[in-house]
C-alpha cells in the first residue's frame, strides 16, 4: 500500500479526513469487531469493497468504514491468503505441467 499512489492523492486525502471525522463525531465503533475506536491509536479508513475490484467505488463516502489497525492487517491477511494460488507438494497448482 505504502507504493500505491492512490494513497497520495489529494482526493483520496480530503476523503479519508472527511470520513474519520464524522466516524469521531458520531461515535461509530470499529466496522469490522464492533469495539470501540481508541483515536488516539491508529485508525484505518478501509474500502468495504475492495477499490482494485471495484474502482469506481474507491471515492464513494458510503463505501468507507473506519477500523481498528488490527482488524484491518486481519482483513488484509485473510483475503491475501484465500487469494493465493494453491499448490501442491511440488510446488505447483493442480494442472500445472
Amino acid at each position: 500500500m505504502a507504493n500505491d499512489l492512490f494513497y497520495h492523492t489529494d482526493k483520496w486525502l480530503w476523503l479519508r479526513k472527511k470520513v474519520k471525522a464524522r466516524w469521531k463525531r458520531e461515535g461509530h465503533p470499529c466496522g469490522y469487531c464492533g469495539e470501540s475506536l481508541d483515536w488516539s491509536a491508529v485508525v484505518i479508513v478501509d474500502h468495504i469493497h475492495n477499490r482494485k475490484k471495484f474502482p469506481d467505488l474507491a471515492l464513494v463516502e458510503d463505501n468507507l468504514q473506519v477500523v481498528h489497525h488490527g482488524c484491518n492487517t486481519r482483513k488484509a491477511a485473510h483475503h491475501e491468503n484465500i487469494n493465493t494460488v494453491r499448490t501442491n507438494v511440488d510446488g505447483f497448482p493442480d494442472g500445472w505441467k
